[in-house]
This record gives structure tokens, sequence and C-alpha cells, in this order.
């Protein structure tokens, strides 16, 4: 049995519905409602009464409320499963995780050694350095020789999000609410890029038409892309879909591809009519 366990949240996509080391691999809910958005570490849960807490030694549960309890409970068991726990998340600047995890963290004393990787990417890019996690573990790789990978992979992976409504941005906390509403009313849909974790505005796209423009020349400036990944929002219309998707596959016909519906919670933080692109280049 492979001595590390990777973590990852609910707002991971995958490129394969099964994969080697699958079974290394556990998913947590650390995504929960839109309200995590706004303030990266708001909870509204109600609290435990001592009668309703399961005992963890050194643990104060009164003190945490009954979601935070629920993850407690299972990064322990994890943890006496497991000696080593690799974290792998998405970038903090989208997602909540990484903050809930490092609170979590530090009200409880774990018997495994614990590795927290900021992935500077979000969804299909996550599930693809889980993935390769993944087989590194079931091949006998152990935790330092993991890390040293992701470190020298993280800066290969480039993301691209378009973002339809600018409340969005302003949810996460990236634009006020003034400058969220006079852009709306302006019809600016601005494509931002994840450079090291940080958002910056790329480009103003029009229409999802002139997206696919966009996406083409971005991917021209790499020699070796290896993976390119496409989650749409929920309310993206199927002739939009079928037209990048055919654009990005017959401009790159020798890379890997990847198009899949955003996932719920993805869908809820960037917007249904978002479009998140991921390129991965072999560096």
């Amino acid at each position: 049995m492979p001595q590390t366990c990777i973590i990852t949240d609910n707002t991971t996509q995958f490129t394969q519905s099964g994969f080697s080391g699958q079974s290394y691999v556990k998913v947590l809910p650390l995504v929960t409602n839109t309200d995590d958005r706004g303030e990266l570490f708001r909870d509204n849960t109600l609290r435990r009464t001592p009668s309703e807490c399961n005992p963890i030694p050194g643990v104060d549960l009164i003190s945490i409320n009954s979601q935070n309890v629920n993850y407690i409970e299972t990064i322990l068991t994890i943890s006496q499963e497991y000696h080593q726990l690799l974290f792998i998340l998405p970038a903090r600047t989208l997602s909540p995780a990484i903050i809930k995890i490092e609170t979590l963290l530090n009200q409880i004393t774990i018997p495994a050694d614990v590795e927290i990787i900021d992935t500077q990417t979000i969804s299909l890019g996550v599930g693809w350095l889980v993935q390769v996690c993944a087989r590194e573990i079931a091949a006998g790789k152990n935790l330092s020789q993991i890390k040293y990978y992701l470190i020298n992979k993280i800066p290969n992976i480039y993301t691209l999000i378009y973002i339809y409504d600018l409340l969005n941005l302003k949810e996460l906390g990236l634009l006020d609410a003034d400058q969220a509403l006079v852009g709306n009313l302006l019809g600016i849909h601005p494509l931002i890029l994840l450079e090291k974790g940080h958002i910056l505005p790329y480009q103003k796209i029009r229409t999802i038409k002139s997206f696919g423009d966009v996406i083409q020349n971005y991917a021209n400036e790499f020699e070796q892309i290896q993976f390119i990944g496409i989650t749409y929002g929920s309310d993206i219309g199927v002739a939009d879909k079928k037209n990048l998707n055919y654009r990005v596959q017959s401009s790159f016909p020798k890379v890997k591809t990847e198009f899949q519906l955003m996932n719920k919670t993805m869908d809820n933080i960037l917007g249904p009519q978002s479009i998140g692109v991921v390129l991965i280049d072999k560096g």
C-alpha cells in the first residue's frame, strides 16, 4: 500500500473517468455554496452541541461548526491510513479551498506529513495534475519526488477564463460593485489570465465567436502544447460549444484535447456563461 494520499476539492474536474492510482485520491467538498466566494472563510452553518459531537482527542468540537467537524474527522481518518497527505488544490485567488484546509489543519494535530500545493490553476488543470501524481504514487514514487514534479510542472500550466458577468469578479473580491455594474452595462466581457496565482486582464471579448480567435492566437505562442482543456458554463449554447470544439481540434490536431461542462461548483463561482481554458506546455 503506497504511503501517500492525494486530497483535492470538488471544483476539480478529471480528464478521465478512471485512471491509475485513482484509489489514492480523495475529493472533499471544500467549496459548499456561492457564499464561499465573497469571504473566503465565511461559514454560516450551525454549531454542534456537545452531545452531537464525536470525541476527537485534542480538538474542541464545540467551537468548530458541524461542517468543519466532518472535514476534520475525514482528514484524521485518512491520516490513520496514509503517512503522507498531499493536498493538490485550485488557485487560492478563485477558491477558498486552501485557506479552509490551512485553517482546519491549524486546529488539529494529525499523525501524517502534510504538503499543500497551490496549483495556480482550476478545474481540468487541477484534475490533470492530480491524475499524473496519482499514477506516480501507483508507480511507487514518494512525496518528495511528486512535490518536485509539481513545483516544476505548475509554471507550464496556463489558464484563461472568459467572464461574462462581472458581478462574479465582484463576488470574488476582484472588482468593486460600481466597476462591475458599469462593465456589464457597457457589455464588457473580459478574458483573464491566471499567472503565478494572480489574475491579470488579458483581453476584452465581445462575442464567443471572437473568443475562438483569441484562444488560437494564444495557443500558437507555444511550441510544445501537450493538453488543451475547455470547460463550459451551463448557459453556453450547444452551437457555440460545437464551433469552439471544432476550432480547437482542427487547429491543434496532434494535441490531446478535452471538452466538458463546468461542474456545478465552478459554475457558481465563475458564472453560467463563463468558459475556462487550460493549456499545458511540455516545458
